[in-house]
């Protein structure tokens, strides 16, 4: 790089001048491409990063216009795919059922509960099936933080909460007031 500065004022004539090897910056807030993947059909959800429980890294989930759901690693590779019943709502949740750090996938789409396992494989009881149409986002409470997870279904102007094993809430009553349920359920804690 050269800089050169030249000033001349009252019969005086003033050159400064700087010749200097250029190094280049890493440029900050730039997108690297790491890898490109091709999948069997044009994508109907935005990827999303989830959590490998395996090398706390972030894999990625995505689903395509077949409905069929691809779990991609952070190097590009296809680990598995699943054909599912519906296009999911909203975001997908994940989960420690087990409480044993094993995260699991947690979703619905128009008529099915699903949680799926690393490999993909559906966990038992799930998918759950239902007759009515799922309306929201499937909604994920840990109340406790003890990894006791509650699933809230929105169904129209009903909500249906299970537990994490499928098995439907006693004690949960919903009491409509006869007004669709417009947005994914949300839990909120004040104080304690």
């Amino acid at each position: 790089a050269n800089i050169v500065q030249y000033a001349y004022e009252d019969n005086y004539a003033h050159i400064n001048g700087v010749i200097q090897k250029y190094k280049k910056r890493a440029a900050s807030n730039s997108v690297n491409e790491d890898f490109i993947t091709k999948l069997d059909a044009p994508i109907l959800i935005a990827p999303q990063a989830v959590q490998n429980h395996v090398t706390n890294a972030h894999d990625i989930a995505v689903q395509d216009i077949g409905n069929t759901l691809y779990l991609i690693s952070n190097s590009g590779n296809i680990l598995w795919k699943k054909q599912l019943q519906g296009k999911i709502l909203g975001k997908i949740e994940q989960i420690d059922m087990y409480k044993n750090g094993s995260l699991k996938l947690a979703f619905a789409t128009k008529n099915r509960v699903y949680i799926l396992d690393r490999n993909g494989n559906d966990v038992s009881p799930f998918p759950l099936k239902f007759n009515d149409d799922i309306t929201q986002p499937l909604s994920v409470f840990d109340y406790d933080k003890r990894k006791d997870y509650r699933l809230l279904v929105t169904q129209g102007k009903n909500l249906l909460m299970y537990d994490d094993r499928g098995k439907s809430i006693n004690g949960f009553d919903y009491n409509s007031n006869g007004s669709e349920i417009t947005s994914q359920p949300k839990h909120f804690r004040i104080g304690s």
